[in-house]
C-alpha cells in the first residue's frame, strides 16, 4: 500500500512538472487555441477545396466553400484577438489578410506574433517582408523557406508559390504540387466524413433493430462462460497505479528529449523513433504486472486475462456493432470528438514526411495498443472490480480508469473516453472474450489516424 501511494505521488508531481515544462516549451499557445487553429485549417483547406472544384465545374457551387473557409477564419481572429492571442492564429492571419489585399493589417499580425513569441522572430519578419505593404522579397529567400519548413505542408506550399511569385521564379512545379495536395485533401476530408455518417447512421440501425427484438421476443437461454478471476479490487489498483505511473513518466521524459532531437534527423526519424520506443516499452510494462499475476494463478494464463475462443465473423460482427451504437449514442458536439483526434495527432506532429515513421505509428497506435489496453483495462482491472464491486461498478469504474490514464484535455473528452471504455467493458461482459473489444479498439484508433492525416492533409 505504501507502495502504491508513493507511485501515486510521484505520478502526480511528474504531471505538475510536464505541465510547467510544456508550457515553457511552447509559449503563448493554449490547447484550446491549438485546437481551435487545427480545426481552423482543416475548415479552412476544404473550403479552398470546395471553391477549387467549382471553377473547374461549374455544377459546383461556391458558395458553401466560401462559407467553411470564413469558418477557418472566425477561428482564427478569436484566438488572434482575445486576451492571449495565439501565434499560429496570428501568422495564419497575417497571410490570409495580406493575400485578400489588407497589407497593413496582415503586417500587424506578423509584428503582433513576433512580440509573442520572439524565439521565432526571423520566420515573422520574412512574412512581413513578402507580405508588408512595401511587398518587399526577403534577401535570403532559401532561409525562408527552410524557417517555414517546420509549419504544416499546406501553408509552407502556399507561401512558397507566393515567394516564387514575388521571385519572378517559375511557378508550374509549385502549382501543380499545391493542386495535388489540395486534391488530396478533399479525397481524404470527404472520406473521414462518409465513414463518421456511416458509423453514426449504421449505429442508429443497430439501436432500432435491438430494440425491436427486445420488446418483440424473448431472450435465447444460452451459456456463457464464467468470469472468475484470481485476483482483487486491491490488485486491480495496483495495476491502474503502474500504468498511470508509467504514463506519467513518459510525459515527463518526452517533452525533455524531443526538442534535442528536432532537426538532427531527415524528415523526423530520431524523434519518431523516441516516441516509437517510448510506447512499445509502456505497452511491455504495462502488461508484466497483469501477465504475471494471471501466471501465478496457473491454469491458462491468457485465457484468464479473456482471450477466449469466439469465431472470427462473430468476434468482428459484436465489435463493429458495438462501435457504430457507441457513436450513434453519443451524439456529442465535434468538439468532443476533435479533442480526441488532436490528443492522438501530438505524435504525428514530430513525424515528418518519412512514411516509414507513420507505419511504425500506426502498428503501435492501432494494432499494438488496442491489445495490450483490452487485456489491462477490461481482462485484469474490469474483472478485478467486478470480483469485488459487481458488474455495473466494474464497468463504469473501468471506464473512468481508461479515460484517466490518456490524459484527456478536458471533462468532454474525459466523458467521451469513459464511455469508450465503459462500452468496452459491457462488450467484454456480455461476451466473455477480449476479441470483440480488440475489434472494436482497432476500428476507432484507425479512425482516429486516419482524420489525423487527412487534417494534416499528409
Amino acid at each position: 500500500m505504501l507502495l502504491l501511494l508513493a507511485l501515486t505521488l510521484a505520478a502526480t508531481a511528474m504531471l505538475r512538472l510536464s505541465s510547467l515544462r510544456n508550457e515553457q516549451f511552447r509559449p503563448g499557445r493554449d490547447p484550446a487555441a491549438v485546437e481551435a487553429v487545427f480545426l481552423g485549417d482543416a475548415l479552412y483547406r476544404l473550403g479552398q477545396f470546395v471553391q477549387a472544384q467549382s471553377l473547374e465545374r461549374p455544377d459546383v457551387a461556391w458558395y458553401p466553400g466560401y462559407v467553411l473557409e470564413q469558418m477557418g477564419l472566425a477561428r482564427y481572429e478569436r484566438h488572434a484577438r482575445g486576451p492571449q492571442p495565439d501565434v499560429g492564429a496570428l501568422l495564419r492571419l497575417g497571410m490570409i489578410y495580406s493575400r485578400s489585399g489588407y497589407q497593413d493589417q496582415g503586417k500587424a499580425a506578423f509584428e503582433h506574433a513576433a512580440q509573442r513569441d520572439s524565439a521565432r522572430y526571423p520566420l515573422y519578419q520574412h512574412m512581413a517582408d513578402l507580405y508588408g505593404p512595401r511587398r518587399s522579397v526577403a534577401e535570403d529567400l532559401d532561409a525562408a523557406r527552410m524557417l517555414l519548413a517546420g509549419q504544416p505542408r499546406w501553408l509552407w506550399l502556399m507561401v512558397n508559390l507566393d515567394l516564387a511569385q514575388a521571385q519572378g521564379e517559375e511557378t508550374g512545379e509549385a502549382q501543380e504540387v499545391w493542386d495535388t495536395s489540395l486534391r488530396h485533401f478533399g479525397l481524404a476530408a470527404v472520406a473521414a466524413g462518409v465513414v463518421l455518417t456511416g458509423l453514426i447512421a449504421a449505429g442508429v440501425i443497430v439501436a432500432l433493430l435491438w430494440l425491436l427484438r427486445w420488446l418483440v421476443t424473448l431472450p435465447p437461454l444460452r451459456y456463457r462462460a464464467p468470469l472468475r478471476v484470481p485476483w482483487n479490487l486491491g490488485e486491480a489498483l495496483e495495476a491502474f497505479v503502474i500504468l498511470f505511473f508509467l504514463v506519467s513518466l513518459i510525459n515527463v521524459l518526452l517533452p525533455r528529449l524531443l526538442p534535442r532531437l528536432e532537426g538532427q534527423s531527415a524528415g523526423g526519424v530520431w524523434p519518431a523513433a523516441v516516441v516509437g520506443m517510448g510506447y512499445l516499452v509502456y505497452l511491455v510494462l504495462a502488461l508484466a504486472f497483469p501477465y504475471g499475476r494471471a501466471r501465478q494463478a496457473g491454469g491458462e494464463t491468457w485465457r484468464l486475462l479473456g482471450f477466449r475462443t469466439m469465431a472470427p465473423g462473430r468476434a468482428l460482427g459484436h465489435g463493429l456493432r458495438a462501435y457504430a451504437l457507441f457513436w450513434a449514442l453519443m451524439a456529442l458536439p465535434l468538439k468532443v470528438y476533435f479533442d480526441t483526434f488532436l490528443t492522438a495527432a501530438n505524435p504525428l506532429l514530430s513525424a515528418g514526411d518519412n512514411p516509414w515513421v507513420y507505419l511504425v505509428y500506426f502498428v503501435l497506435m492501432c494494432l499494438a495498443a488496442p491489445i495490450a489496453e483490452e487485456v489491462v483495462f477490461r481482462g485484469f482491472i474490469y474483472a478485478g472490480i467486478r470480483r469485488s464491486l459487481g458488474t455495473g461498478s466494474a464497468a463504469l469504474l473501468s471506464g473512468m480508469a481508461f479515460a484517466t490514464v490518456h490524459f484527456p484535455a478536458g471533462a468532454t473528452q474525459f466523458v467521451f473516453l469513459a464511455a469508450l471504455g465503459l462500452t468496452l467493458a459491457v462488450l467484454y461482459e456480455r461476451t466473455r472474450s477480449l476479441w470483440p473489444g480488440i475489434v472494436l479498439h482497432v476500428a476507432h484508433n484507425v479512425l482516429v489516424f486516419g482524420v489525423v492525416l487527412a487534417v494534416l492533409a499528409l
